[in-house]
């Protein structure tokens, strides 16, 4: 029953770019679809889309050669641990031609749900809370 209805819900994903990918309040925040300039409320130009994933849970984005970032590499506050592939990663999903797409969505039993990506890319979101760091 969760397996379906996370699919429905992210049906009108699919078909979709990853347009942005950053930090936000404490979470990750990926961008869907085309984006627009929009003034902030401090008065600057910032690019965002409509639609976004904002996570404050587990995730992970995965490649062929297995992970390239997560939750867990970031925090406690501003702290990161993102590598050299995490760094190539960002400089794809930030380039004005949209180079990572969403394909397909599948719901766990588990509640997580798991985003297949074009170039064999997955973003995979968990249940589970953040882990807290010592």
């Amino acid at each position: 029953m969760i397996k379906h209805k996370i699919e429905r819900l992210f049906q009108p994903v699919i078909g979709q770019p990853i347009s942005g990918m950053y930090r936000y309040l404490g979470s990750q925040r990926f961008d869907i679809g085309p984006q627009q300039c929009v003034i902030n409320r401090r008065g600057t130009e910032v690019w965002k889309s409509d639609t976004a994933l904002i996570l404050s849970c587990q995730w992970e984005i995965a490649g062929s050669e297995g992970h390239i970032v997560g939750s867990d590499d970031f925090g406690p506050g501003r702290e990161r641990r993102d590598s050299a592939e995490a760094k190539a990663f960002y400089r794809l999903v930030d380039r004005e031609e949209d180079l990572i797409w969403i394909h397909g969505v599948e719901g766990k039993k588990d509640s997580s749900i798991h985003l297949t990506l074009n170039d064999n890319f997955t973003l995979t979101v968990l249940e589970e809370p953040l882990k807290q760091a010592m």
